[in-house]
């Protein structure tokens, strides 16, 4: 049982990182797009070179998970493992992290900039990690702890009490949606796959 057990979390691990291979042109597009419209606010120089360390991100990524990419395998070593995590959370903290030169340099205006921007990482973290609690807790949690931050920010910019405390619940709702929505498809998933082995008996 406990062996069966493993290979299944190992199947869906594999299955939600092949997954995130699928969506690399889709990150690559976020990653362009984002440097390239808050450049002319932050700077071209900051721009650019934040987007070609985004995309070595991305190189690193790719040769971490290789081996489950080429579909050779549903699980890597111990080590391979740990670093994938590590890689995964650094790939959507790296992107994150653009948030906060966005509200150093731009103030609340540049604020609502980085709200918007986190909550579509979100999105996408949610959606491309299906059936893998490790993946959505590695690649979601940058994502909502820059969010949670938001309230901080607003804090030092002089914002008023009230506001402050609307955009504290509105995250911590929006956090419980993207759950909540990652539930829902896993659980929709599994279903499928009884209903398939049911079919195949």
């Amino acid at each position: 049982m406990p062996e069966a057990y493993a290979a299944d979390a190992s199947a869906r691990w594999a299955a939600a990182i092949r997954q995130r291979r699928k969506a690399l042109v889709q990150r690559l597009g976020m990653g362009a797009a984002a440097a390239l419209v808050y450049a002319p606010l932050m700077g071209w120089a900051f721009g650019v070179c934040w987007l070609l360390a985004y995309v070595a991100v991305q190189v690193i990524d790719l040769r971490v998970f290789a081996p489950i990419y080429a579909g050779t395998t549903n699980q890597m070593s111990r080590v391979r493992t740990a670093f994938g995590c590590v890689m995964l959370f650094s790939n959507a903290a790296f992107f994150g992290s653009l948030s906060i030169p966005l509200w150093l340099i731009g103030g609340p205006l540049g604020g609502v900039c980085a709200g918007l921007m986190l909550t579509a990482g979100a999105i996408y973290s949610t959606i491309n990690a299906p059936g893998s609690r490790l993946v959505l807790a590695c690649s979601a949690s940058p994502q909502f702890a820059y969010l949670a931050a938001t309230p901080f920010f607003m804090a030092v910019a002089g914002a008023d009490a009230s506001y402050i405390t609307a955009v504290t619940v509105a995250v911590g709702v929006f956090i419980g949606f993207c759950l909540q929505t990652w539930k829902r498809m896993n659980d929709a998933s599994l279903a499928e796959a009884g209903a398939r082995l049911d079919a195949d008996r």
